[in-house]
């Protein structure tokens, strides 16, 4: 039976002053799936296994990077697929399209095996992260988002005053970073309540993957260009920039504070990457018994890329 999970416009939305900090200095590692014309990288575990999207001629294809070697993922029978978020267990969740349509639907890869996912009342489908224990969230390309629990029951997670509501990804707290895509306003989502996770000086801000220890990770407009960013619970930020990118935009942590996303160079080709704390975030944050126990899980934030690239789109 489908539920609805509203998001009442009385709740609280909590004013966040975020600023930047003196945080850790990361090293960069690119990531280009052999013989790919273009690698985005979209989601990482503890293990630091990562999944993504890479394009050749022959269209769209997922990846899984687990020990230094990479796999490709294509749906059985479907064409255009995309690697979108990852769990502890090795969990992948994704899209691609159906053959004569060209609408998306979602996958879940466990154990070797392809489950399809399809939200009610809707022919597209976009998951974007799955957590520990199996929840997933993602987006339905009416302009809604939805939480599938882990018996397979589709919730729909709906912003107050928001027209198109993208979820990046979800912690196993059940933790959810998102945006609205038209003004591109980011919030966290907590039980009911959301805040305000803007980036305070930009243009515009995109949500787009949460650890267990609360850091979000993004994209942030400035002056015509994109800038990664990873926030940290007290609302401090650290920009992120690959070394020799006109823009970048991260899409996951994992709880060690490796990052990943992608990167657009001067000839305007994506690359994906693969950021490493020389400190790492999750040891230098204040740390609870829960937190501690939290780091056994990880969350995996996966990323709607083909709204924000000038790909082929799903319809």
């Amino acid at each position: 039976m489908k539920t609805r999970l509203f998001l009442l416009s009385s709740a609280l939305l909590l004013a966040v002053t975020v600023r930047a900090s003196a945080g850790p200095i990361y090293s960069y590692t690119t990531l280009d799936v052999p013989g790919a014309t273009s690698t985005l990288a979209n989601g990482i575990n503890a293990a630091g296994d990562v999944v993504g999207v890479y394009y050749n001629a022959s269209g769209s294809h997922g990846f899984l990077l687990s020990g230094g070697k990479y796999s490709t993922i294509d749906v059985p029978g479907h064409s255009e697929t995309a690697a979108a978020g990852i769990n502890a267990a090795g969990q992948i969740v994704g899209y691609s399209l159906r053959p004569g349509s060209g609408s998306a639907e979602g996958f879940l890869l466990s154990n070797g095996a392809f489950t399809l996912l399809d939200a009610p009342y809707t022919s597209t489908t976009l998951p974007a992260g799955i957590n520990k224990s199996g929840q997933i969230v993602g987006s339905n390309g009416l302009g809604g988002s939805f939480l599938r629990s882990q018996q397979g029951t589709y919730s729909e997670v709906s912003l107050p005053n928001s027209a198109t509501t993208i979820l990046g990804g979800i912690n196993d707290s059940g933790q959810i970073a998102g945006y609205e895509f038209k003004s591109f306003h980011s919030f966290l989502l907590s039980g009911n309540a959301y805040t305000n996770v803007d980036i305070g000086h930009a243009d515009f801000t995109s949500a787009m993957g949460i650890n267990n220890l609360g850091q979000i990770v993004g994209s942030y407009w400035l002056r015509n260009t994109d800038h990664g960013f990873v926030r940290n619970l007290d609302g401090d930020y650290e920009t992120l920039d690959a070394p020799g990118a006109w823009s970048t935009t991260a899409t996951g942590i994992n709880d060690f504070g490796q990052v990943v996303g992608y990167f657009n160079d001067a000839t305007r080709a994506d690359h994906g990457f693969l950021a490493t704390p020389e400190a790492s975030v999750a040891s230098s944050a204040p740390q609870s018994p829960g937190l501690i126990l939290a780091l056994l899980g990880v969350v995996s934030a996966g990323v709607y890329a083909w709204l924000r690239k000038k790909k082929p789109a799903l319809a």
